[in-house]
């Protein structure tokens, strides 16, 4: 399963465009999806991040680092900080309309199945 993750990641980050590859990540409100739940809203501004967090009552803000489209948080993210939820990767990815969004891999701690989060931008 975490080679499957890893080719994953890998396929993703050969199909990158020259902005992707750049790490931009649009200024917006997110909303992060995962396994047809919703999972709260995430504000990207510049190089910070706040949330995801349901009620706009967020932890803080936070800055992010973006490098070849993985992506480096440095600080809590929402419900995927969980102390029962092990966060494995970040990355920037193109959506099928060609804007970037933002994925999140984790696991339950005592599990091998990954689970993939999807936030994308707020039109």
């Amino acid at each position: 399963m975490i080679l499957k993750f890893f080719m994953t990641a890998a396929a993703f980050t050969l199909l990158a465009t020259p902005a992707l590859a750049a790490g931009a990540i649009p200024d917006g409100t997110y909303q992060c999806m995962m396994d047809g739940l919703m999972n709260g809203e995430m504000v990207i501004a510049g190089d910070t991040y706040m949330g995801p967090n349901y009620d706009g009552q967020y932890d803080g803000k936070f800055e992010f680092a973006v490098a070849a489209n993985n992506i480096t948080w440095n600080g809590p993210i929402g419900i995927y900080s969980d102390p029962g939820m092990e966060h494995i990767g970040s990355m920037v990815v193109k959506e099928d309309d060609g804007d970037p969004a933002i994925e999140i891999h984790v696991k339950l701690k005592d599990s091998d199945n990954v689970h993939v989060a999807v936030c994308t931008i707020e039109p």
